[in-house]
């Protein structure tokens, strides 16, 4: 279960990082 976690975990922070990144090139 825990390995599930670990990539989904991933993906969340690709996400914020993208929009933290869209949000300063706006």
């Amino acid at each position: 279960m825990e390995g599930e976690i670990e990539p989904h975990i991933s993906i969340h922070q690709v996400f914020l990082i993208l929009v933290l990144k869209n949000g300063i090139l706006s």
